[in-house]
């Protein structure tokens, strides 16, 4: 992320900014699956980072986080996969290799997936675990009807509540003061992204992120209606929230020195 930020002193306000909010340090601090693989996730994207797109590195994060959460692996290695396909350019050979290095790998993530989980029953079954979680949370302080919702609520819910004066409590004050500076700087994100879409498009770290959310947000939220578990879920795609942040705000900053530096030689 300092990377990312440069020698930009606003870009490293924010970089300090979003490695000070407590979410990813709370849920990184107690034993759980997902802190297991945060040091997995900041790996690949630190591999991304370098344009070692292939590096050996990733491939061994993904396959520790296969063993760990298949399905968070089979989410990661899908995005990775369109994001290089949106922004490397290559030839048709290169391309089918790659869905072809794709297949096998989420042939394997299932394979762990079905031997960590029991699926008798099919489809069905899944559907079944889904609804028996949302009963479950339904008993719980904690609940948030994302049943109830659309997808777009679904997804807002997923990465920005609760927000202030919406839950009582310390933890829950924390937390939402959390989620308002996220859906402020996310907002601004979006402004810039859609402002600088034709520059940011090419760059695989903010297709990466962007896929990843997206991808990731769906799978979650038509399962957990808690937002105990909402937090900890998100706790894993907070450095990729974080990185496409900088990457928006950077470009943003570069076209602002850009266009300052000819109005200075006009």
């Amino acid at each position: 992320m300092i990377e990312i930020s440069e020698d930009n002193r606003i870009l490293k306000y924010f970089t300090a900014l979003l490695l000070l909010l407590p979410n990813l340090h709370f849920w990184s601090s107690v034993i759980g699956k997902e802190a297991l693989l945060l040091p997995f996730l900041v790996l690949i994207i630190f591999e991304v980072h370098r344009k070692r797109y292939f590096s050996l590195f990733i491939f061994v994060a993904l396959f520790f986080i296969a063993l760990v959460r298949p399905h968070v692996a089979f989410v990661l290695l899908l995005s990775y996969t369109l994001s290089l396909l949106l922004v490397i350019k290559s030839s048709i050979k290169y391309k089918m290799i790659l869905i072809g290095g794709f297949g096998l790998c989420a042939i394997l993530f299932s394979v762990l997936l079905v031997r960590i989980q029991n699926f008798d029953g099919g489809f069905q079954r899944v559907l079944k675990k889904y609804d028996a979680h949302i009963q479950y949370f339904k008993s719980t302080d904690a609940y948030v009807p994302l049943d109830q919702y659309g997808i777009s609520m679904k997804i807002f819910t997923f990465y920005f509540r609760p927000l202030p004066l919406e839950k009582a409590g310390l933890r829950y004050g924390i937390i939402s003061f959390e989620n308002a500076v996220l859906l402020l700087l996310s907002l601004v994100t979006a402004y810039y992204s859609l402002k600088f879409f034709k520059i940011l498009y090419t760059q695989i770290l903010f297709i990466f992120p962007a896929i990843l959310l997206l991808l990731l947000a769906l799978m979650y939220v038509f399962a957990y209606a808690n937002f105990g578990i909402i937090m900890r879920a998100k706790m894993m795609v907070l450095p990729f929230l974080f990185v496409l942040i900088l990457t928006v705000m950077s470009t943003a900053v570069s076209h602002q020195k850009l266009n300052r530096h000819k109005s200075n030689h006009i």
